[in-house]
């Protein structure tokens, strides 16, 4: 079962790329919206969007589990891949809409400078207080991306509701 999950990523890459003249037709997108939904697809590359998304959410698992005992490599692998995931989206723009693509950046710099965090909280620094201080660095940087995040929601579905009122009147 958990193969099959695994799998399952790159198979919808594999689909999605062999599909790809397929993906405005609406017969196509009725049954298949959900794997490229909000995705950009002018451009081949960004249907992998949601794919390497969840490939990469596997790969931080395994570090989590396989990579226990080497907190250093956990670092320096979050750190290669924050890295990746945001040039990616930086220079890809994957989403249909800018608002979606500056989110997903804001979200990636600030997951970046989280693993940053990472170091301080390793065995390369062994000062108890200055962990303790960077604590409430890694508090305010969590509390800005929550806030940024709610803000995205709450004016989006106001517009919504706004917009679903103004048709009706």
């Amino acid at each position: 079962m958990l193969s099959a999950l695994s799998f399952l990523p790159v198979y919808i890459m594999y689909f999605l790329t062999k599909n790809f003249g397929k993906l405005e037709s609406e017969e196509f997108y009725s049954k298949f919206n959900a794997l490229y939904f909000n995705i950009d697809v002018r451009y081949e590359f960004n249907v992998l969007f949601h794919s390497v998304f969840c490939i990469r959410r596997m790969i931080f698992a395994m570090l989590i589990t396989l990579l226990n005992p080497y907190p250093a490599f956990q670092i320096m692998i979050l750190l290669h891949l924050s890295c990746m995931t945001m040039s990616y989206v930086a220079f890809n723009q994957p989403f249909k809409v800018n608002l979606l693509n500056s989110l997903e950046l804001i979200n990636e710099i600030i997951t970046l400078i989280m693993t940053y965090h990472l170091i301080v909280f390793s065995d390369f620094v062994r000062d108890r207080e200055v962990q303790y201080k960077v604590g409430y660095s890694v508090c305010a940087f969590t509390a800005f991306s929550i806030t940024i995040n709610l803000i995205f929601l709450v004016s989006t579905v106001t517009i919504a509701i706004h917009l679903k009122f103004k048709d009706r009147i």
